[in-house]
Order: C-alpha cells, then sequence, then structure tokens
C-alpha cells in the first residue's frame, strides 16, 4: 500500500531527489589495497559492527538477554517463573524501533531521498 500512495502522489505531484551532505571528515574516498571505497561506507560499515558487538553485549551475558530468549522459547513456562513477558516483549520492541530509526538515519547518508513538491 506505502508503495501504491507513494507512486500515486509522484505521478499527481513529480517527485525531485533530495542530496544529503556529508561532513567533511565522511567526504572523499579511501584506498584499501585495490579498493576505494567511499569514507561515509567505510563509516557505515564500522557502524554496523559497532551496533552488531554492542547488542551481541546486551543480548547474550546479561539477564535481559537470558529473560527474552527463555521468553521467545517458552513464554508460559518464563511467566511461570516470575518473567513479565508483556514488559519484555515492549522493551525488545522499543529497541528494535530505536535500531530501525539508527538504520534509517545510517542508509540515509546511502540512498537519495525522493520528496514530492
Amino acid at each position: 500500500m506505502a508503495f501504491i500512495i507513494i507512486a500515486t502522489a509522484n505521478l499527481l505531484f513529480g517527485s525531485t531527489t533530495t542530496a544529503l551532505t556529508f561532513p567533511d571528515y565522511l567526504s572523499g574516498s579511501i584506498t584499501i589495497g585495490t579498493h576505494t571505497m567511499p569514507k561515509h561506507r567505510i563509516a557505515a560499515i564500522i557502524a554496523g559492527l559497532a551496533v552488531f558487538g554492542l547488542l551481541w553485549l546486551v543480548i547474550e551475558p546479561t539477564a535481559f538477554g537470558i529473560k527474552t530468549r527463555a521468553a521467545v522459547d517458552n513464554a508460559t513456562a518464563a511467566q511461570s517463573v516470575g518473567i513479565n513477558t508483556s514488559r519484555l516483549y515492549t522493551l525488545a520492541f522499543a529497541i528494535g524501533a530505536a535500531l530501525a530509526a539508527l538504520g534509517g538515519i545510517i542508509g540515509s547518508q546511502l540512498m537519495p531521498i525522493s520528496t514530492v513538491r
């Protein structure tokens, strides 16, 4: 539905692509061996690896991670041992939404943004 609405708005009103400018430290490129990569893509890769590492540190050794894995495996058993699964699911959803927003922010540098005018 979203794609149909976007296509209809573009057809009726036209669209324009907006390019985002990079800060000076992300402009340009770096040559690694025989490959040349833009600095903003390297920054996106580093940010992705950092988020992955942080998520692993939150999910694997902490009580939150243990409770989350227990609730995913068997919600009834997790509730019976005192885990508040509804609060846990809400927190996991909030973390997922925050990660989606972060992905959108980082990805906005990699893809053009189309706006309806």
